[in-house]
């Protein structure tokens, strides 16, 4: 059940009022009190600042991550360090929040941060309905939608025209020819040489062999790190995993503020 108010003041007070108790009662020991998520555009001159400067005033620490700032698609390691550093995340959806794919990998972390360790998470529905952002309709939908459409025109731009791809493999066929000419005179000429070289390298193989089978094992663990790492922005960026959070978040009991403007 969604508790509604119109007037962002009291929305304001009543929410602050509400993070003072779960701070208080969390025994967590952690970095911040509170994870703010928002979108800049929407709310960064009005009710999301103003709920920064309240809390702070009120001795609650808050980590507040303006999406403007960002540059790039990936989100940042200290960003996701941030969220799970935090008792509390607040979300303020506002109508262009679906619009940043910045805005949406928070929330995706978010979601992971409360089923994985009970984040305490308090959605704010700022100049948007929960219906909306539940099923993605309406003002925010629309904005949700606005995002899907620059990721799809810009994968469609990054595939190469066919008739370049077949030029490339024609030049990679005949560059292939005169390649394979050059390597077999080489290896008639070094025949001798190579035969020659071979019992020098016999005595050299076995004592490399145990520095070759370290360095794989090295190269092995940092190849499941990376792919550990790419796993995981994979799942941030996925637009399932965006849904599945919207419809997560709006189904918490949260605020909201209505006819702000």
């Amino acid at each position: 059940m969604v508790t509604g108010y119109v007037d962002p003041d009291k929305v304001r007070d009543k929410l602050e009022a509400k993070l003072k108790r779960k701070v208080a009662l969390s025994t967590e020991n952690k970095l911040y009190d509170v994870f703010l998520s928002f979108r800049g555009k929407d709310t960064r001159a009005s009710f999301t600042s103003h709920l920064y400067a309240s809390l702070q005033n009120a001795g609650i620490s808050v980590f507040r991550d303006d999406d403007s700032l960002q540059r790039g698609d990936q989100i940042s390691t200290s960003l996701l360090f941030a969220v799970e550093d935090s008792r509390i995340s607040v979300i303020v959806f506002s109508r262009n929040y679906a619009d940043s794919r910045w805005c949406l990998n928070e929330l995706v972390k978010i979601m992971e941060c409360q089923r994985t360790m009970g984040q305490i998470v308090v959605p704010v529905f700022y100049d948007v309905d929960p219906f909306e952002v539940r099923h993605q309709k309406g003002v925010f939908g629309k904005a949700f939608q606005n995002l899907l459409n620059r990721i799809s025109k810009k994968e469609e731009e990054s595939i190469p025209k066919e008739e370049d791809t077949l030029l490339k493999e024609e030049e990679d066929e005949s560059i292939s020819k005169e390649e394979d000419t050059l390597l077999k005179e080489e290896e008639d000429e070094s025949l001798s040489k190579v035969v020659e070289d071979e019992s020098l390298l016999e005595e050299e193989e076995d004592e490399s062999l145990s520095e070759e089978e370290e360095d794989e094992s090295l190269s092995e663990e940092e190849e499941d790190e990376n792919l550990s790492k790419e796993e995981e922005h994979e799942l941030l960026y996925s637009e399932l995993s965006w849904r599945e959070a919207l419809q997560w978040a709006a189904s918490i009991a949260g605020f909201v503020v209505l006819n702000s403007r």
